[in-house]
């Protein structure tokens, strides 16, 4: 089966979680319709290591949606 839906998770404040992604996307290379690249800990403030430009950027590349999300337990 092929997933239709693929949801492509780093971290906002951990740089290497980003290289690591991309990483897999380039060896994976499976075809997938419908992709998102989610940044999680939105909330970082100045603590980001990834700015919106590159991680929507990379999204770009994958023609992905982009979102950043703050998933905390509340």
């Amino acid at each position: 089966h092929m997933a239709t839906v693929v949801l492509l998770v780093f971290s906002l404040g951990d740089r290497d979680s980003l290289v690591e992604l991309k990483d897999w996307v380039q060896k994976k290379r499976k075809p997938m319709l419908t992709r998102f690249v989610v940044g999680n800990k939105e909330d970082l403030g100045d603590k980001r290591t990834v700015d919106r430009e590159e991680a929507e950027a990379f999204a770009n590349e994958l023609s992905a949606f982009y979102y950043e999300v703050i998933a905390k337990n509340c």
